[in-house]
C-alpha cells in the first residue's frame, strides 16, 4: 500500500484527508477506510473482492435455508450431479472389492450360509457375519471416507458461493487418516454396542418364543412372529429411535466438522455434539426432510435420485453451517 499525497481527500469520507491509496483501485483511503493502516484495499474493494460466505445462523429458517440451497443448486446443478455419480462409483466400487474379499475369506475358511435357513448352522452364520463386518469397516470406512469428503467438500463449496471444481473432491485426501480413526470411535462407542444388545435382545426373545433356529427358515416367518418377539422388536425399535435423536448430531456433524475445523477427531466428535444442544429435534426435523427428498427422487422412476441427493446432503450442510456460524466453535477454515 502506496501513502496518499499530500492534501488528498478520502474517496469515500468527503474532506477526510486520505494519507494511503487502495492497492486494488487506486482511490485515497483515509485512517478509518485503510482500518489505521492494516487494510491495503478500500472498503468498497475489500466489499467485491471477499471471499464468498454463509450468510445464515441458527436463528435462520428452512425457508431462508431452502431457498439459499435451490438457488446454489441452480447455479451449480450439473456439477453436483457430475459429483454425485463419482460419489456413488467410488462407493460402489468399494463395496463390491469388499463383497469379492468376504466371499473369498469364506470359503477358505470353509463357512458358508444356506440363504433358506442361515441359523441352521450357527458357527456358519457368525463366523461369516464377522468376516463380512471386519472386511467392511476395513475396506469400506477408507473408501466411504474418499467419498464422503470429497462430495462433502464440492457441495459446501456450493453452499458457501465458491466454484464447484470436481477435482476438489480429490484435494481432502489429506483427512483421511482422521475419517478412519473418527469412524472407528463412533464404530465402537456406538454402532457395536447397539449391535450387541440388540443380538442378545432378539436372541432372548427367540429363545423365550420357543423358536428352535435348527427349523428356521425365512419361508415360514409366521414361526418367528410371535407376540414376545414382536413386544422386543417394537421395544428395540423405540430404544433406538431414542438413541439416534440423541446421536444424530454426532453422525450428522463431525465428518464436516472435521473438514472445516482443523482439529482431532475426538475434538471434532465432541463439537458435532455441542452443536446438538438444544437442537436436536430440528436435527431431527431436517433428516426427515432431506429422507423425503431423497425418496421423492427414488419414486420419480429413480432419475430424480440424481438431483435429490445432493439437494438431501446440502440440507445437512446447511443446518450445520447455520449452527456453526453463532456456535462459539473456533472460526471455521
Amino acid at each position: 500500500m502506496q501513502p496518499g499525497p499530500s492534501g488528498a481527500q478520502c474517496a469515500i469520507h468527503v474532506g477526510v484527508v486520505a494519507p494511503f491509496v487502495c492497492a486494488r483501485c487506486g482511490n485515497f483511503m483515509c485512517v478509518t477506510c485503510a482500518e489505521n493502516g492494516a487494510a491495503t484495499q478500500c472498503p468498497t474493494c475489500r466489499a467485491k473482492s471477499a471471499a464468498p460466505g454463509f450468510p445464515f445462523d441458527s436463528t435462520s429458517t428452512i425457508n431462508q435455508l431452502f431457498d439459499h440451497i435451490l438457488t446454489a443448486f441452480k447455479r451449480d446443478g450439473l456439477m453436483l450431479i457430475a459429483g454425485t455419480v463419482i460419489f456413488f462409483m467410488i462407493v460402489g466400487g468399494g463395496g463390491l472389492v469388499s463383497n469379492i474379499i468376504t466371499t473369498i475369506l469364506s470359503k477358505i475358511v470353509g463357512v458358508e450360509v444356506d440363504p433358506v435357513n442361515p441359523f441352521g448352522n450357527l458357527r456358519a452364520f457368525f463366523v461369516n457375519a464377522g468376516i463380512g463386518q471386519v472386511v467392511g469397516t476395513l475396506v469400506g470406512i477408507p473408501v466411504q471416507g474418499v467419498a464422503m469428503v470429497g462430495f462433502y467438500r464440492v457441495l459446501m463449496d456450493s453452499l458457501l458461493g465458491r466454484k464447484v471444481d470436481l477435482a476438489r473432491m480429490f484435494s481432502q485426501l489429506q483427512l483421511l487418516p482422521k475419517y478412519v480413526i473418527m469412524q472407528l470411535i463412533m464404530f465402537f462407542a456406538f454402532t457395536l454396542p447397539v449391535m450387541i444388545v440388540g443380538a442378545i435382545a432378539g436372541f432372548m426373545a427367540f429363545r423365550i418364543a420357543g423358536v428352535d433356529f435348527s427349523e428356521f427358515s425365512m419361508r415360514h416367518p409366521e414361526r418367528i412372529l410371535t407376540p414376545v418377539v414382536a413386544v422386543v422388536i417394537l421395544g428395540a425399535s423405540v430404544v433406538f429411535l431414542l438413541l439416534m435423536v440423541v446421536v444424530l448430531p454426532v453422525l450428522l456433524f463431525s465428518i464436516p466438522e472435521l473438514m472445516v475445523g482443523n482439529c482431532s477427531p475426538v475434538e471434532a466428535i465432541t463439537r458435532a455434539w455441542k452443536l446438538g444442544d438444544g437442537q436436536r429435534m430440528r436435527v431431527l426435523g431436517y433428516s426427515f426432510i432431506s429422507g423425503v427428498i431423497v425418496m421423492v427422487g427414488t419414486l420419480a422412476c429413480c432419475i430424480g435420485l440424481l438431483p435429490a441427493i445432493p439437494i438431501s446432503y446440502m440440507v445437512i450442510l446447511a443446518l450445520f453451517l447455520a449452527l456453526r456460524r453463532n456456535s462459539g466453535l473456533p472460526e471455521a477454515t
